[in-house]
């Protein structure tokens, strides 16, 4: 096990087995959602990176910040490759009337024996918190019920969740590997795009064991147990929050 791997583990706070298998997988992925925020910090003060393996385990490893989905992902990817997993980044298109962009998704696919899951740390509080597999087996976590589903188009799948009782489309991919080329065309996308909704206003996502909380530019929200609570931020209080609750900084 590598060093980056090993203080990967101190950063989401893993006290399991050293010798990890595939089912403990989950745990990791739960580690990842209870520990790093999805965050785009560094997009609103103008820092936008290259990204490699280096600069995500300065950024999230050791100065414990959190991510977006073309970090967070790319990173749980290196730590699974570095443990012995057969695994490949894809890149999917998020399936939103406020979000046109195409491609700008990162997800890793994991094959164990001879079957395939999605696995996804980077979709704030829509990930499965275990890994989904391509059967079309219903999963059903704390965060909700997913499923990948195959379309009649055999290069094409989607990843959905239910609202309600009705199963809807997060996301479509396709098998391909991309690699950090493409993890930085997402990037760019995303943080330059006018029509990108994460280059507006700040967001800061973690999820809980019963919930998730959401800090933005003017409102705390914290849902618990499906209760909701949404309380309104002013400057002072949204820096205190951002400390006390994500352990962030906003004003770096």
């Amino acid at each position: 096990m590598s060093l980056f791997t090993e203080n990967f583990l101190k950063r989401i706070h893993y006290h399991g087995t050293k010798d990890i298998s595939f089912l403990d997988v989950p745990h990791l992925m739960e580690g990842v959602a209870y520990h790093i925020p999805f965050e785009k910090l560094d997009i609103i003060q103008g820092k936008t990176p290259f990204i490699d393996k280096e600069f995500l385990y300065q950024k999230i490893i050791l100065n414990h910040r959190g991510g977006l989905c073309y970090e967070l992902n790319p990173l749980y990817y290196y730590v699974l490759e570095d443990l012995g997993f057969s695994v490949h980044m894809v890149q999917a298109t998020i399936n939103s009337s406020k979000n046109t962009l195409q491609h700008t998704h990162i997800a890793t696919v994991l094959e164990h024996q001879g079957n395939r899951y999605l696995v996804d740390v980077g979709f704030g509080a829509n990930q499965a918190l275990q890994p989904v597999p391509f059967t079309g087996e219903i999963i059903s976590t704390v965060s909700g019920d997913y499923r990948v589903r195959q379309l009649s188009d055999k290069n094409n799948f989607v990843y959905e969740k239910f609202h309600g009782n009705m199963l809807a489309i997060s996301y479509t991919f396709r098998l391909e590997p991309v690699h950090e080329r493409e993890v930085n065309r997402a990037k760019e996308l995303v943080t330059t795009r006018p029509e990108s909704p994460f280059n507006k206003g700040l967001l800061m996502t973690k999820t809980t064991e019963h919930g998730h909380k959401t800090l933005t530019d003017s409102t705390f929200t914290v849902i618990e147990n499906q209760q909701k609570i949404k309380k309104e931020m002013d400057e002072s209080t949204l820096y205190h929050i951002g400390q006390q609750e994500f352990n962030i900084d906003i004003r770096l």
